[in-house]
């Protein structure tokens, strides 16, 4: 019982709290807004964001920012970012850069790999280019080379050899170019000959 009294004396002596008059908004004064609270994220960066979670392949270009969950694999002709709150497991993470701020597991395969102090990394990492801060945690083999071959990199139809696979629609067909005239079907008019 003595704590509850205790707890009602210091509440006892506690200072009244201040009463601020509201101060004049920044359209009154005449001074500009101030920014938004979130940023936007920089232009060609997709995020997935916290409270998200994303099953399966992730493939594309450009800048990758992971603060909720992903599982699959990664390949991003560009950056990957896994975030202080973004947690990764994945067979294989293929990226120019990789940065690890939160939970990756799996294997990395980049020109560079970068590990903050926050980050926990679980596998093996093949690099040409290796930065760790102080407190970041790696656990798996770490192999250096000169250069590192992407699977992007290896596929052997280029977007124009995919295109003139395709049909061309103002070609003559091969029954335009026939030189015997066919007539065209007889359509039955119901009526009997």
């Amino acid at each position: 019982m003595s704590f509850w009294r205790r707890f009602r004396r210091e509440e006892e002596e506690l200072p009244p709290p201040v009463v601020r008059k509201p101060r004049e908004s920044r359209e009154e004064s005449g001074q500009p807004a101030p920014p938004p609270a979130t940023e936007a994220p920089p232009a060609g960066e997709s995020v997935l964001g916290p409270g998200l979670r994303w099953l399966g392949t992730l493939k594309g270009k450009g800048r990758v920012r992971i603060e909720g969950y992903l599982e699959g694999n990664i390949q991003v002709q560009g950056e990957v970012v896994v975030g202080l709150s973004g947690r990764v497991l994945v067979d294989q993470v293929e990226a120019l850069t990789v940065v690890v701020a939160g939970v990756l597991r799996g294997t990395v395969k980049a020109r560079k790999v970068v590990l903050k102090r926050t980050g926990r990394l679980h596998g093996d990492v093949l690099t040409t280019a290796l930065e760790a801060e102080e407190g970041g945690f790696l656990k798996g083999q770490v192999v250096m080379e000169k250069e590192v071959s992407f699977s992007w990199e290896e596929e052997t139809s280029p977007p124009e050899a995919e295109a003139s696979s395709l049909p061309d629609w103002d070609a003559p067909s091969d029954a335009e170019n026939a030189s015997e005239t066919v007539a065209p079907p007889a359509i039955p008019d119901g009526k009997a000959s």
